[in-house]
């Protein structure tokens, strides 16, 4: 999984949902599957877009390409990619607010134990 930058062709597969989620008050978001081979990429892939108006009024298109041709747009982009980002976001808590850099063993417990004695 992996963003996107905008470009015009991503932003014609969009063009129609952008136009209404524009109409729509804020907060209010919309989730769009399709399929996308870029220049450099060896073979298709799915890519899902997310269109929404925040909550300033501003509107927010993003991109994200993956190999997960099964799964629903909102749920692959809610539960698969923003859980992902929630992880991530704790592991940067843990690493800023105890003070740790990076954990070099394999296995859990002794990492775990290395934390404990921190």
């Amino acid at each position: 999984m992996n963003g996107l930058t905008r470009n015009a062709l991503l932003h014609q597969h969009v063009e129609t949902l952008i136009k209404h989620v524009k109409q729509q008050p804020a907060s209010f978001k919309r989730y769009h599957a399709f399929i996308y081979k870029a220049e450099s990429w060896s073979k298709p892939r799915k890519v899902v877009a997310t269109v929404e108006m925040t909550d300033i009024g501003k509107l927010n298109v993003r991109f994200i390409s993956t190999d997960m041709l099964e799964a629903k747009a909102k749920a692959h982009y809610e539960e698969i990619c923003c859980a992902r980002g929630n992880d991530e976001l704790y592991i940067k808590i843990q690493k800023t607010y105890t003070k740790t850099d990076r954990f070099s063993r394999h296995r859990f417990l002794t990492n775990q134990f290395r934390l404990f004695l921190h």
